[in-house]
């Protein structure tokens, strides 16, 4: 299907039920407003991806009286090692803002929505070759 006539699912339910789990922990970087996890599982440094995490909550603006939205952001870094020796770090960047007065349900259907872009077959060739067709 082209994602010029896209049709996408309102409130999907989204499940993975293939791959191989591997655990994150901690990489004791600081973060500001945020958190870095690592598959440190991994003894080979460039198998080794990275996934940031930071939060930013609303901040009320005592002049205005209104809230600034809030903002959420996954960075996901796999670093790899290219024929010639050099190292490239792929990276994919997920961020969500939203205001404080909007129902929390606005946010679970940007997340279901930006869930199915990323893994859905009318996407594939969008994220392999830049495809808008």
């Amino acid at each position: 299907m082209s994602i010029r006539n896209l049709t996408l699912k309102l409130v999907p339910t989204v499940a993975f039920t293939e791959g191989t789990d591997v655990s994150l922990t901690e990489t004791g970087q600081t973060i500001q407003n945020g958190l870095q996890l690592s598959n440190t599982d991994e003894n080979e440094i460039l198998s080794r991806y990275v996934v940031t995490l930071k939060s930013r909550l609303p901040v009320l603006d005592p002049k205005k009286g209104t809230f600034t939205k809030g903002k959420q952001s996954i960075v996901i870094t796999i670093p790899t090692q290219l024929a010639d020796g050099s190292v490239v770090f792929d990276t994919i960047r997920i961020e969500r803002d939203n205001h404080p007065s909007s129902p929390f349900s606005h946010g679970h259907s940007l997340n279901g929505l930006a869930a199915q872009m990323l893994t859905s077959e009318s996407f594939t060739k969008f994220w392999d070759a830049g495809s808008l067709a």
